[in-house]
């Protein structure tokens, strides 16, 4: 299977769920023996990941323009120009586009379009309701249109979640073309410390874009009510975004008790080192994070939104706090960072949880699903005939 893949920010290290998952399945697909090639857009100042022989690598330099919309999101209008060759070159027999907000999902589309050959999208976004404006007017616009021009020209459309499905199904795709394949997680990377070892004072994670849909300024909130009220904590931050510099400007009122550590080649070591993992976000698909932490035995708080809902049910395997609300948030944590026992007990659940969401088989489907649209040979056709 030759598989023309499409994905922004194809790089190393990269904190987005959507590349990273593309790179998680890649990787394993080659190695059973597909030839990829990553068509992906970039700024220079981003390192992409490495080519090896059935793992190629095409980087299109793009302009950023994350300080100027206050998310993750560039341009590269290279990319449709030389979209054309890139495919008579390669010769694929299946296109994959990773999530609808991606420029190389749009130019995915149209050279399936221009081309027939079929087209796998895979769809990381439940909904933006909760995001705040103009963000939500844009995203739902650009869904509306771009994005259901996209599904429109997908053979088959992979969600990640339940309430991804849903979402699609609410946009008007039918629900026959539509895949559930779940996000998974490395569990030989992801495993937890020992059981005795505690932090004094506790360790609160946070991994994630920089980005206003992911909270951080919500939790940054929480923390500072926590320190007002005289809880003992330590907090990292682990990802990169257009909010960093006003979140750390916020942040020196906490001092020596926050650490801002950037994108991490490697989160597992920091997870095994924290007691809780704190995932705010206003929209989710299936928050890699989430299944990390759980595998790492680290109890989760999230929000209640659908995506995290997927994964997290509130008391057994985790607790869910209202979203965009730092007070509940900062009564939660306070609860169980004064409980070990319980935030244990919790984080244990979370662990049996992870184990169903192995890479293998989330491999697996997805190779499937782009094995299930290739168009037999001309050859291969007239001997079946």
């Amino acid at each position: 299977m030759r598989i023309l893949a499409f994905c922004d920010y194809f790089a190393d290290p990269s904190s987005g769920g959507a590349e990273r998952v593309a790179l998680e399945v890649y990787r394993r697909l080659a190695d059973q023996g597909a030839t990829i090639r990553v068509i992906t857009t970039m700024p220079k100042s981003m390192r992409p990941v490495r080519s090896a022989e059935r793992l190629q690598v095409r980087v299109i330099p793009s302009f950023e323009l994350s300080k100027l919309v206050g998310i993750q999101a560039s341009v590269a209008p290279a990319l449709f120009l030389k979209l054309r060759a890139l495919a008579k070159d390669f010769r694929p027999d299946v296109l994959h586009a990773n999530t609808l907000f991606f420029q190389t999902s749009l130019a995915a589309a149209l050279l399936g379009r221009a081309t027939r050959i079929p087209l796998v999208t895979t769809v990381h976004v439940g909904g933006l309701d909760l995001i705040p404006q103009p963000a939500r007017l844009l995203g739902t616009a650009y869904e509306r249109t771009v994005g259901r021009f996209i599904l429109s020209q997908s053979a088959r459309i992979i969600a990640v979640s339940p309430s991804v499905r849903e979402h699609l199904v609410r946009m008007g795709t039918p629900a026959e073309q539509i895949v559930l394949v779940p996000n998974g997680v490395d569990l030989r990377r992801f495993w937890p410390r020992h059981e005795m070892v505690q932090n004094d004072p506790p360790v609160i994670a946070f991994v994630a874009r920089l980005i206003v849909n992911k909270g951080p300024d919500a939790l940054l909130t929480a923390l500072l009510q926590l320190r007002r009220e005289g809880v003992a904590f330590k907090a990292i931050f682990i990802g990169d975004g257009p909010l960093r510099q006003r979140l750390e400007q916020r942040a020196l009122l906490l001092g020596s008790s926050v650490q801002f550590l950037g994108q991490q080649p490697d989160v597992a070591p920091h997870l095994r080192q924290s007691d809780l993992l704190v995932r705010p976000s206003l929209t989710e698909g299936m928050p890699l994070g989430i299944l990390e932490a759980m595998a790492s035995r680290v109890c989760v708080i999230a929000s209640d939104i659908d995506g995290n809902r997927d994964l997290v049910t509130h008391g057994r395997n985790g607790v869910l706090f209202p979203v965009d609300d730092p007070t509940r948030l900062a009564e939660a944590m306070r609860e169980l960072l004064r409980n070990p026992a319980h935030r244990s007990e919790l984080a244990r659940a979370g662990y049996e949880t992870a184990q169903a969401y192995g890479w293998d088989t989330v491999v697996a489907r997805t190779g499937a699903v782009l094995a299930s649209v290739i168009q037999p040979a001309p050859r291969e056709q007239t001997k079946a005939a």
